[in-house]
């Protein structure tokens, strides 16, 4: 803790000294790191829309089976 301050710093109560050099992060290299995570984001969104397009395209396709069934029994009932 330096002298006439109020309250302890992180550095001070974990021990680490402020070493200006391990922050240098240039704005490139921060726009590289975003380009990077939303290419990575947007990859990840593109396979779990792909698993719920075939998820709903099979609920649909058994939910048309089941009303042909159920369409097929009602007309053999009618016609009985």
């Amino acid at each position: 803790m330096k002298q006439g301050s109020n309250a302890i710093s992180s550095a001070d109560l974990f021990g680490q000294q402020c070493n200006n050099s391990s922050v240098d992060v240039t704005a490139g290299d921060l726009i590289d790191w975003l380009k990077l995570q939303a290419q990575q984001d947007f990859s990840s969104f593109k396979i779990m829309a792909g698993e719920t397009w075939k998820k709903l395209s099979s609920l649909a396709s058994t939910l048309m089976s089941n009303l042909q069934e159920e369409v097929s029994n009602l007309q053999e009932r009618i016609l009985r």
